[in-house]
């Protein structure tokens, strides 16, 4: 059974669609007998929904990741809101660069250290 997050709240299939059904009835949109033939259509909506939500927050997460830019004693220069931030303003080519400094904890062209940003979540 697929659950899904709306409002911080964790919402079951199952309770949601029948009270999509309740409603639709009370509002003689369908009637009693069609209901149950309803039901498939109603869960292939709740699936996609879902699917397109999970798939969105992905593209989130991956875009928007904090990332500090440190210089060789280690000391803070300037956070950025993401790689792809980091590099527009900066002039590197687009987040090769900085990409591989955050993977490997080596230094740029530039002499500069990289990290994400600890304990941040993800910026909307």
């Amino acid at each position: 059974m697929a659950k899904q997050i709306i409002n911080n709240q964790t919402m079951d299939q199952e309770v949601v669609i029948n009270k999509i059904l309740r409603d639709l009835k009370l509002m003689e949109i369908i009637s009693e007998e069609n209901g149950g033939r309803s039901r498939p259509f109603l869960n292939a909506i709740w699936v996609a929904g879902y699917e397109y939500a999970m798939r969105e927050e992905r593209k989130n997460n991956n875009r928007e990741r904090p990332i500090i830019q440190y210089d060789i004693n280690h000391k803070p220069i300037k956070e950025y809101r993401s790689i792809i931030d980091a590099c527009r303003k900066l002039g590197y080519a687009r987040n090769t660069v900085i990409l591989r400094a955050l993977k490997t904890g080596t230094l740029t062209q530039k002499r500069h250290l990289w990290e994400y940003k600890k304990g941040a979540s993800f910026c909307n």
